[in-house]
């Protein structure tokens, strides 16, 4: 998927430079804009962009429990690092904890300023 194509050891995807790191989150990003349209990419760089500047935690309210695989499960007073997803329902939230991914409901948790 990844060429060097010169002697800067710059890396290419599918014509598209994408810097020396092919482990790169955002490397691996350019690599599947190929075929987008310069609106597209610069409408989804600006949300990659606002969700980098923005990291937001919250701390969870109550426990939240659920054999549920596509809900996060967590306790009181966890903390919880917020991913921004379009399209939720009002009241939900997505976020990550201990490696797990998932929506749980937003009154379950409070936000906080620094983790």
């Amino acid at each position: 998927m990844y060429s060097v194509t010169n002697s800067t050891n710059r890396r290419y995807c599918h014509g598209f430079a994408v810097g020396v790191d092919p482990h790169s989150k955002l490397e691996h990003l350019a690599c599947l804009w190929q075929g987008l349209t310069f609106r597209e990419k610069g409408e989804r760089l600006i949300t990659i962009i606002s969700v980098f500047q923005e990291v937001k935690y919250v701390r969870a309210l109550y426990d939240h429990v659920s054999p549920e695989p596509s809900l996060l499960n967590f306790k009181k007073g966890d903390v919880i690092k917020i991913v921004h997803k379009e399209d939720l329902q009002e009241g939900w939230a997505f976020g990550i904890f201990n490696n797990q991914n998932g929506y749980f409901p937003e009154e379950f948790v409070t936000h906080i300023q620094e983790v």
